[in-house]
């Protein structure tokens, strides 16, 4: 480990750089979730503690000489608090960058974040966030530069109209329910080689796509809800290996226990042949154990099944 004790530091993207010719790593740095916080409404010391956290909240970009922490160069420090992008460790607001940044050597860098304590109104009780994504110039890594902030109804505390779309989501006052991105935009192909959608998995907003041709400017084009299914995340993960050939995507979520409590989460098959209606197929098969297997559901193996 090559960061100080009590840096956060999180999942890391690591590609080729033609023009370097060199590897480059993004590695994310966000905020404590799990070991301190038990319940954010009862424990006002503790969030003001996150909130106040005394490490990045962002990236930072490294060359890559070696696969050791000594051959790497650290190229760049970013904080996703865009709005005060010079804030010095300790006055950083937001979430910095969820699991790993959506990086693949060329220009454009799309990440998971919430860039304030605004983009609050999840119901996660050991979560302050609602994430949504930002865009980023990467052209020269040893100086990225901020494009944009996107997000989607129902993520901000202090808006009228995104606090309206939160209360009416069934999941609303729950306490439970994990709201925005866990992870960067989903796409079959960078945008600088012609990828023009992208694919968010927004937790209890549900699934959304969204032209991401022009970054500065990411829309959204279509969002499809889905039925609670509580606890753990209902909307993580979107496999789009397919959606180029067959128009199709899947998409799930994960359980965030392993004591098998939680809800099954089913992986839904979603057609986005036509990326304005998109529609749901149905649900791929429950995996079950092998007949001569020592338990009769995945789920007493323990482990993130479900």
């Amino acid at each position: 480990d090559p960061y100080p004790e009590g840096d956060m530091f999180g999942a890391a993207s690591i590609q080729w750089n033609k023009d370097l010719e060199k590897y480059i790593m993004v590695q994310a740095f966000e905020i404590r979730r799990f070991g301190l916080l038990s319940d954010k409404r009862q424990e006002p010391d503790k969030v003001g503690m996150i909130r106040n956290a005394n490490h990045l909240k962002g990236f930072k970009v490294y060359e890559m000489n070696g696969p050791l922490p000594d051959d790497w160069v650290l190229l760049a420090e970013r904080t996703t608090d865009y709005e005060h992008p010079d804030a010095p460790i300790g006055q950083q607001q937001g979430s910095g960058v969820r699991d790993i940044p959506a990086y693949y050597g060329g220009q454009y860098m799309f990440v998971a974040a919430a860039p304030s304590a605004e983009y609050s109104l999840t119901e996660y009780p050991n979560d302050l966030y609602s994430a949504g994504y930002q865009a980023w110039n990467m052209s020269d890594p040893s100086d990225p530069k901020f494009l944009s902030q996107f997000n989607v109804p129902g993520q901000k505390l202090g808006d009228p109209e995104d606090e309206a779309v939160f209360k009416a989501n069934p999941r609303a006052g729950n306490r439970t329910s994990w709201f925005g991105a866990r992870m960067s935009i989903f796409m079959p192909k960078p945008v600088e080689e012609g990828g023009k959608y992208g694919y968010a998995a927004m937790g209890g907003l549900g699934f959304y796509v969204l032209d991401i041709s022009d970054p500065p400017n990411i829309k959204m084009l279509s969002h499809l809800d889905f039925p609670p299914s509580v606890a753990g995340t209902e909307g993580d993960f979107i496999n789009v290996t397919q959606v180029e050939e067959t128009g199709v995507v899947y998409y799930s979520g994960y359980p965030l226990n392993e004591d098998g409590w939680e809800p099954y989460k089913d992986i839904y098959m979603i057609d986005v042949s036509h990326p304005e209606a998109p529609k749901i197929l149905g649900t791929l098969p429950r995996p079950v154990p092998p007949e001569d297997a020592l338990f009769t559901d995945f789920a007493q193996r323990r482990g993130s099944f479900g």
